[in-house]
């Protein structure tokens, strides 16, 4: 079965980016324009990983991961922040998320990571 990815982001046109480049790559990709939808779809479809936007209206990333943990999720979960070198990216470290990326961060920088969570989880 195919490893699962959940983006949560506001923004359309970057959910839309990475969704392809996660299909190309063989991932099953589910995704939320916020962090209240992402939260009841994390618990519905249990997906392997959450990509995790920081900056969001509403329920922000901190709030959602919150949201997540409260909820059970036990996936990992990967923040994708404009600013990762942050406290603020780095207190969502500290709170339980597994790592954080840049945001414009490459196709590649991002298969890496995903790559390196799936095999970590195999192994």
């Amino acid at each position: 079965m195919a490893n699962s990815v959940l983006i949560i982001d506001d923004l359309g046109f970057y959910r839309n980016r990475v969704r392809n480049l996660l299909r190309r790559l063989g991932y099953v990709v589910y995704e939320a324009d916020c962090g209240e939808e992402g939260c009841k779809l994390a618990q519905r479809v249990q997906p392997d990983v959450v990509l995790l936007d920081q900056v969001m209206p509403g329920c922000d990333g901190s709030e959602t991961l919150g949201h997540l943990q409260e909820a059970g999720f036990v996936g990992r979960v990967i923040v994708l922040s404009p600013r990762p070198e942050s406290a603020d990216a780095q207190s969502l470290l500290d709170a339980g998320a597994h790592s954080v990326l840049p945001k414009a961060a490459s196709a590649g920088r991002l298969e890496k990571e995903l790559r390196r969570f799936f095999e970590a989880a195999a192994a």
